[in-house]
């Protein structure tokens, strides 16, 4: 083992400590400060680190545009919905409207108006079967 002067900046290892002296003369010089500094085990963030960093930024990213799609496929299944609501409280208006011209006798104006319910709502049982009733009643008051 041989002696030698300390100087600022130089680093002891005792065990699993590491030491660095600092001379308090030299404490105010600019290269002190940078010794001063603490060292990390490497300078920067590690390659791992890094990677980890790269691809938790990758699956916020997909999470987010995943969200936006579910966002915006509830947004078309709402319209939708909304849209046939629509289209079946329509059919069921002209149905009304047609019963009550089916009350009155007008029978032309009851089948257009049957005619359009069933375009708007073909699934509706009732409706069908209103419209194909005018058309024999009508047949057969006719001689």
């Amino acid at each position: 083992m041989t002696r030698s002067q300390l100087r600022s900046g130089d680093r002891i290892a005792l065990g699993d400590s590491i030491v660095q002296f600092v001379d308090p003369n030299e404490a105010t010089s600019p290269t002190a400060k940078e010794s001063q500094r603490p060292m990390a085990a490497s300078e920067g963030l590690s390659r791992r680190a890094v990677y980890c960093l790269a691809a938790a930024a990758i699956l916020a990213v997909l999470f987010g545009i995943a969200g936006w799609r579910k966002h915006q496929h509830d947004v078309a299944e709402r319209l939708a919905a909304q849209q046939v609501a629509e289209t079946r409280s329509l059919a069921a208006e002209r149905f009304a409207e047609a019963k009550a011209l089916l009350g009155q006798g007008r029978w032309s104006e009851a089948l257009a108006k049957l005619r359009i319910a069933a375009e708007l709502n073909p699934r509706d049982r009732e409706i069908a079967r209103y419209s194909r009733r005018p058309m024999t009643r009508r047949r057969t008051r006719r001689p």
